[in-house]
């Protein structure tokens, strides 16, 4: 479809992402430009902020977000919304289908020596996951894909070539990633010092009420206020669980090139 395409630019989006109403044109106002080759707009969930899919999903896109408006400012950043984004045609390369194409091919813009940026004022809106099984499956295809793509991409890893785009990939993505080995170090070796100090026998006490908070919000089990308190905790341990399950099917060298729409 792309290569039968007349215009200059191609935009792309989600059958479930809804555009608000000046997206395209403002789209557009981007690839003024002529450094500018892949732009990517601000994603919605619109859900209820007391559940785990609402306030989760919530909190993980303005991070997200905050981190490609400094990435923008910086030169590039180096991962785009799916659901709202758009490309400069002229730019547009085949990506093998077992790879995620919003991740992967804004990384061969980068490497084409031009700009990746983020436009908050490119609005679109999403229905989120509603149940909590289908957000981590979700989360362990696009982790999987992700990995995939760097691998792919992993030229981009050259700090000498591409030094920004290095830094953001092991900054924004590596790091994410594999943040569960880090979690479970952290825990691991706060159990063997707890042995030797009270100081961080509290750290232990701490450490683990922060986690029976989060698999309390998993569960739906906190009451009143303590309900919301538990929501973000809870996203982030699901979050790095899936990271940890799609790490072990990466090394396995696993694909999911099909995979079943997700529920929202």
């Amino acid at each position: 479809a792309v290569s039968r395409a007349l215009g200059e630019i191609v935009i792309f989006s989600d059958a479930n992402t809804l555009f608000g109403r000046d997206a395209v044109a403002r789209i557009v106002e981007n690839f003024a430009d002529p450094e500018v080759g892949y732009l990517t707009g601000a994603l919605r969930f619109t859900a209820e902020d007391d559940t785990i899919s609402g306030a989760g999903v919530d909190a993980y896109m303005r991070y997200e977000n905050f981190l490609r408006e400094v990435e923008t400012r910086a030169g590039s950043i180096i991962g785009v919304n799916g659901g709202v984004d758009a490309i400069r045609k002229s730019l547009y390369v085949d990506i093998p289908p077992h790879l995620i194409t919003d991740f992967v091919l804004p990384l061969s813009v980068i490497a084409a020596g031009r700009r990746v940026v983020f436009d908050p004022r490119v609005t679109a809106v999403e229905a989120p996951n509603t149940e909590i099984g289908s957000e981590f499956r979700m989360r362990v295809r696009v982790a999987l894909r992700a990995m995939q793509g760097l691998s792919y991409m992993r030229r981009l890893l050259n700090p000498f070539r591409y030094p920004l785009a290095a830094f953001c990939l092991v900054s924004h993505k590596v790091l994410r990633y594999g943040g569960f080995a880090f979690m479970l170090g952290a825990l691991f070796a706060n159990m063997a010092l707890a042995l030797h100090s009270d100081g961080y026998v509290w750290l232990l006490v701490l450490q683990l009420a922060c986690y029976a908070l989060a698999l309390a919000g998993l569960a739906g089990q906190l009451p009143g206020w303590l309900k919301k308190v538990g929501l973000v905790p809870g996203y982030l341990l699901m979050s790095n669980a899936a990271f940890a399950f799609a790490t072990v099917r990466y090394l396995r060298g696993d694909t999911m090139a099909v995979w079943k729409p997700r529920a929202g």
